[in-house]
């Protein structure tokens, strides 16, 4: 099956880690990354790993493991995704009190999978799909999504099976990339911005095609920012389609940033 990987990284995040204390920094990915998680928790789009700044998600990997129906709308699963990421984070600051800029690229394909390693296993994704995503990204233009030519001809196959488009979009012809031992891959920068005032309307009309675990989510969110709070406290961990939850053992809940402040002093944190 068709794997639709979504690379993102954090413009100019080494140089801020020469600017600010490891703290701070720590800080701050715990906030980015956990309003990625959200993202990717509201599209079933299922979180692979993080390295630094970057973080990497897969939209349809679980039809690997039996869930055929993760293949429904994952090309848009994953395109509605990283707009909702860019829209989430739009608000976030760096420690230096800077816009958060990402860039984020998407690539479509087949991809080995698996557990690797002894003394720390870890379930990893490997191919040139893999190679192709993570290149998208490094050619991104801050602020916008890069995609391959294999995944936009996903989006018209899945917008063409279903008799409708899932959003209103436009793909704009971008220069090719070389990519080495493959050879030049067509690319196309997704058109529409974030300032449009229904652009996050018509991205949310992908939901109702998402999976059972996200109507859980939707359900609890319409109770209320209490229902929504109590939500977002909850971490999910995914591995060959089963779910496991467990507590949040993350610096900040269990000291608090009143208490670093104390510790640390403001200047320091």
């Amino acid at each position: 099956a068709e794997i639709t990987l979504i690379c993102i990284d954090i413009v100019s995040f080494t140089s801020l880690c020469t600017e600010v204390t490891p703290m701070k920094v720590m800080l701050f990915l715990d906030d980015f990354f956990s309003a990625v998680d959200e993202c990717a928790l509201l599209f079933n789009v299922i979180k692979l790993r993080t390295i630094g700044d970057g973080y990497m998600a897969a939209a349809g990997l679980m039809t690997a493991f039996g869930n055929s129906i993760d293949q429904y709308f994952s090309a848009w699963r994953a395109l509605s995704f990283a707009y909702k990421v860019l829209q989430t984070t739009s608000t976030l600051q760096d420690p230096c009190n800077k816009p958060v800029k990402l860039r984020i690229g998407i690539n479509t394909g087949d991809l080995h999978s698996g557990l690797v390693g002894c003394t720390h296993p870890q379930y990893d994704v490997f191919g040139i799909t893999v190679t192709i995503a993570q290149l998208m990204e490094e050619k991104a233009v801050p602020s916008t999504v890069f995609l391959t030519s294999t995944t936009r001809q996903k989006l018209d196959k899945e917008s063409h099976k279903n008799q409708a488009r899932v959003w209103n979009v436009k793909f704009e012809p971008a220069p090719p990339v070389f990519v080495d031992g493959w050879g030049e891959m067509d690319t196309f920068l997704v058109n529409r911005s974030l300032e449009e005032d229904n652009v996050m309307a018509d991205i949310e009309q992908v939901l109702p095609h998402c999976l059972q675990r996200s109507s859980l989510m939707i359900t609890k969110m319409k109770h209320g920012e209490k229902a929504k709070k109590e939500w977002a406290k909850k971490k999910w961990a995914y591995l060959f389609g089963s779910q496991k939850s467990f507590p949040s053992n993350d610096l900040v809940s269990q000291v608090g940033r009143a208490e670093l402040n104390q510790l640390y002093g403001d200047d320091q944190i």
